[in-house]
């Protein structure tokens, strides 16, 4: 499994000879005066091209630190020594909290992470969901993942956990 600190830089797509391409494009704007350079805004951040009028060959990212993660499920499961906190990402994965911040995490699992579950009992347990049922099982707090899935569904399944 991709680790990869903080929420931003998770490729999903890529593939067509483009490398860094995004699933989710929300927008190419070419730059004043310019038909060869464009900038490409998606779930991933911000890439640039320097020959969009050819044939896009190179992007590069320029969004080192600009961080798009939209997080739709967070868990924690809070003590006095410890906080594991665990948030389903649209199309950026399922990311564990390792240190405080925005950029302080590990990816735990990939896709478009959504419900998660932490055993408020057991906290090695842990749960990551992707999509139409698709989960995700650790019994090591999150060190390893196992793949179990289900078919259908919706494509974020609400879904809850009973710590019993």
């Amino acid at each position: 499994m991709e680790q990869e600190h903080g929420p931003k830089r998770v490729y999903r797509y890529g593939g067509f000879t483009f490398q860094n391409v995004h699933a989710d494009q929300h927008n190419i704007i070419f730059q004043n005066g310019s038909s060869s350079i464009a900038y490409f805004v998606n779930d991933g951040g911000v890439y640039r091209s320097t020959n969009a009028n050819v044939a896009v060959k190179l992007i590069r990212e320029e969004s080192s630190s600009y961080c798009t993660a939209q997080f739709t499920h967070v868990l924690a499961y809070p003590t006095a020594s410890t906080l594991i906190t665990l948030a389903g990402s649209q199309d950026n994965g399922t990311h564990k909290f390792v240190t405080s911040g925005v950029q302080g995490t590990t990816q735990a699992t990939g896709g478009d992470g959504a419900f998660c579950h932490i055993d408020q009992d057991q906290p090695l347990f842990q749960f990551t969901q992707y999509v139409y049922n698709d989960y995700y099982r650790s019994s090591d707090g999150g060190n390893t993942w196992t793949n179990v899935t289900t078919s259908g569904g919706s494509f974020i399944n609400p879904s809850d956990y009973d710590d019993k």
